[in-house]
């Protein structure tokens, strides 16, 4: 009875409080000084605790891991009024009791939130492989009171014994997934979860290959996987390796993304270039001539807005802006040899960008932009 009594004085700080038993069950009724009562249920009066009577905290389950940050979801309890989370090496943090790391986290981790998190980015955590770490929270009453503590174990060398990427090169790259059982997965470029303001776990759902057990699978930009699956592998550009455990109807059911960051190397820049000269601007249109250097077998121009230019480059780099030329769709110029054209179709006083993408005999690629002003227009 030691325990109850210990509880009780805790609580009494702030409720007025009272223990019942019954031959059919145990109650610990709360009531606050407002009136308002809550009752829990325990199953043995002489093991209350704190973690029986759970009563303002933060759960959290943590969806994706890599080495710079955790994708985590959260859900506090009714009457939690916020909550503090830190990350810490777990041999740090068993060093603390329950309490005593409430009390730590409520005192140095600056960051209170109030509303339950969904898929919440914490970056710059700069996590090592050879840590093991826990994700605690700690709920805020009321009154301002640290509570319970949430702790959530977990590890980066987890993600390395179940994904490894390998051979990477500037259009392709081999993988391993070892995951018991059915999942989803796909190596995603990151620039298209930022373009489509998707998370991992939305885009495995609508795009996931199914996989089951373990399995290596190479990737090569133009080929497909099991004839249905397009693979896109391009120079320079970050990607996300995912996979999530999912049932047999491919519904996800994995509380962790897996996730695997990597890069693939460059394209060789060539030394090779066109010359461009550009004149005759008017508030719609520019002359735009050509003459590229005899090494250079193909070349691009496209004409397109300053501040398009600026966002993509900003944003994903010039390789993806390399890219984004190269498209099909995009409207460029596709020439070899020399050329003289009118590019129409401008918008009055605005900056623009000519960009020339070469291409050399050994494929390696030069970008050069040169920027003008279209003209007022007339009318």
């Amino acid at each position: 009875m030691k325990k109850i009594y210990s509880l009780l004085a805790l609580l009494m700080t702030f409720f007025y409080v009272s223990a019942q038993t019954t031959e059919v069950r145990n109650r610990l009724v709360i009531t606050e000084k407002s009136g308002k009562q809550s009752i829990f249920i325990i199953d043995d009066l002489e093991d209350v605790s704190f973690k029986t009577i759970k009563y303002v905290y933060a759960d959290i389950v943590i969806h994706e891991i890599t080495s710079d940050k955790l994708v985590i979801s959260t859900e506090k309890s009714r009457n939690c009024a916020g909550y503090k989370l830190m990350c810490m090496p777990t041999a740090e943090a068993s060093q603390y009791s329950d309490l005593e790391l409430a009390e730590y986290i409520n005192d140095n981790s600056t960051n209170t939130y109030t509303q339950n998190l969904d898929y919440e980015v914490l970056s710059g955590l700069n996590l090592s492989e050879d840590e093991d770490y826990t994700l605690a929270s700690v709920g805020i009453d009321t009154y301002g009171i640290a509570s319970e503590v949430v702790r959530v174990p977990f590890s980066l060398s987890d993600i390395s014994d179940i994904l490894n990427v390998y051979d990477i090169t500037q259009n392709s790259f081999s993988f391993d997934i070892n995951i018991e059982g059915n999942y989803l997965f796909f190596p995603i470029a990151k620039a298209e979860l930022d373009i489509y303001s998707v998370t991992t776990n939305q885009y495995l759902e609508q795009f996931g290959i199914p996989g089951n057990g373990s399995n290596s699978y190479k990737w090569v930009d133009g080929s497909t996987y099991a004839s249905v699956y397009p693979m896109s592998v391009k120079p320079d550009r970050d990607y996300i390796l995912a996979a999530v455990e999912t049932d047999a109807d491919k519904n996800i059911i994995g509380e962790i993304t897996y996730t695997l960051e990597f890069r693939t190397p460059p394209t060789a820049t060539s030394e090779a270039g066109v010359q461009t000269d550009f004149f005759d601007i008017t508030s719609t249109s520019v002359k735009i001539s050509t003459t590229p250097d005899s090494s250079v077998k193909a070349y691009y121009v496209y004409v397109r807005d300053k501040a398009w230019y600026d966002s993509i480059i900003s944003g994903y780099g010039e390789s993806m802006l390399m890219t984004l030329i190269k498209y099909p769709s995009a409207g460029s110029w596709y020439l070899s040899g020399n050329n003289t054209d009118t590019w129409s179709g401008l918008t009055p006083s605005t900056e623009y960008c000519i960009g020339v993408l070469a291409v050399d005999n050994n494929d390696a690629e030069k970008l050069e932009i040169y920027n003008f002003t279209t003209l007022e227009s007339s009318g």
